[in-house]
């Protein structure tokens, strides 16, 4: 667990460039596969990425630092080319009696798509390329050690690292769209990648998405599946990582969030993304402008995402949705372990509806300030767990209705781009929070979150 953010097992190398003209190639490609339809043509793009699996949303989760715990990565395209580098940090922690172990991923990769194959209904998009994969130690343990200090997790490591090793990839792929004009569109995405050790990783994803300017919203889902020989870090991988992944996310300007849950598996990840340039193909906005939000709490340790819409309403309007993961402060009391009573510092997990009223905007290019006053409703699911060097134990869960208002400032709002109508702001708030049930107690919210839109 370390920073913000995550992706799946088609991640495995970490190779993929992945920033669009319409989403993140998040958590469900495989290693090296870097389609040009993630960039605008004639245009370079640049990237850069965390992933996760701490900041992901998972229905009943238990375990918040195993398998593919965090990842720092970078990308560049040109032209249909593109490149990647990226290293990620693996616990695998296990179930006893067997031993939990450690090892990094890096990875480098060049790609080439080829130029859509358009008929109307129908675009499809040809591409291949190629790279190294190396697992060992690179240093993200004592990486993740020094974060966790700074969150105050106490947690062990494991020692013992995976066997080292170097292998080459190659794939090839197909990236489909239909509808491709349209504001909602249906994409379909196939990947075959073969490594230097004999496996075989294969990956299909079906997604809706919905795009507006230089905003889209995706769901969807991909299958990920693994035939062969593989490493030893490979295989450990693969236990968790191959399945059914349910994903969900959202991008503005060039700021892009997602999260993606395996349905067999209950792992899950997340990814937040910064992506500069790459913006002729991007389709001119027609609806209503478009938020999007990440931010914190200076009360608790936890990470918040919100996609917004601004309303055309006599006031300015903003609704959506909102996701929040994160470790309360609040100690459980009532829990038992063996009989024995617990006190802990749970998990917790909320989904809600939010809206948000702000002052008029006096419009102009320069910098300004508004206070803005919100509500939201929705659900909270706390999990308390045994947490050690294996993978963890849920010692007990609680789900409730949740209520939250507050009010704050936005300041530093300012225009980044003329041209497409971007913008850059930091809310500042402070509120309440209730949920439906003895635990936790009321909590005061302090936050901040940086917003995106157009």
């Amino acid at each position: 667990m370390i920073g913000f953010g995550s992706t799946s097992r088609s991640f495995s190398a970490a190779i993929i460039v992945a920033f669009c003209s319409l989403r993140p190639a998040a958590a469900l490609e495989p290693a090296g596969v870097v389609p040009e339809a993630f960039f605008a043509e004639g245009e370079p793009s640049v990237a850069v990425e965390t992933v996760n699996d701490s900041s992901a949303t998972c229905i009943n989760r238990v375990e918040t630092d195993d398998i593919r715990s965090f990842g720092l990565r970078a990308y560049g395209s040109w032209r249909g080319f593109a490149a990647a580098i990226a290293c990620d940090g693996f616990t695998f922690r296990s179930d006893a009696p067997e031993t939990a172990m450690r090892s990094d991923e890096l990875s480098f990769s060049a790609a080439w798509m080829g130029p859509p194959l358009a008929g109307g209904f129908l675009s499809v998009r040809p591409g291949a390329g190629a790279g190294l994969r190396a697992w060992g130690d690179f240093g993200f343990k004592a990486l993740q050690e020094v974060w966790h200090d700074v969150l105050g997790v106490n947690r062990p490591f494991p020692t013992t690292f995976t066997e080292p090793s170097l292998r080459p990839f190659a794939y090839a792929s197909a990236d489909a769209a239909f509808f491709p004009e349209s504001a909602i569109r249906g994409e379909v995405s196939v990947r075959e990648l073969v490594l230097g050790s004999g496996g075989i990783e294969s990956s299909i994803a079906l997604l809706a998405a919905w795009r507006d300017g230089r905003s889209t919203s995706w769901a969807g889902v991909s299958r990920q599946d693994r035939l062969g020989s593989f490493d030893a870090g490979d295989s450990l991988a693969s236990a968790y990582e191959e399945g059914t992944w349910a994903v969900a996310g959202a991008r503005s300007g060039f700021l892009s969030v997602e999260s993606a849950m395996n349905l067999d598996t209950n792992f899950a990840i997340g990814s937040i993304a910064f992506r500069f340039g790459g913006r002729a193909a991007e389709r001119p906005r027609s609806g209503p402008r478009q938020e999007l939000a990440i931010g914190t709490s200076f009360m608790r340790s936890e990470l918040s995402t919100a996609r917004l819409v601004v309303l055309p309403t006599s006031v300015e309007v903003h609704a959506g949705i909102e996701a929040v993961t994160g470790v309360s402060r609040s100690l459980w009391d009532g829990a038992y372990f063996e009989g024995v009573p617990y006190k802990g510092y749970p998990h917790f997990q909320e989904g809600s509806a939010v809206v948000e009223v702000f002052a008029f905007d006096p419009g102009g290019d320069g910098p300004r300030m508004r206070p803005f006053a919100g509500a939201a409703l929705g659900a909270r699911q706390d999990s308390l767990s045994i947490c050690d060097l294996q993978r963890s134990e849920l010692v007990d869960r609680t789900t409730g209705f949740l209520g939250k208002a507050y009010a704050g400032v936005r300041v530093c709002d300012l225009l980044v781009s003329r041209e497409y109508g971007d913008r850059i702001a930091a809310d500042l708030g402070v509120g309440f929070s209730v949920v439906g049930r003895p635990y936790p107690p009321p909590e005061v919210l302090v936050f901040l979150r940086l917003v995106v839109s157009e």
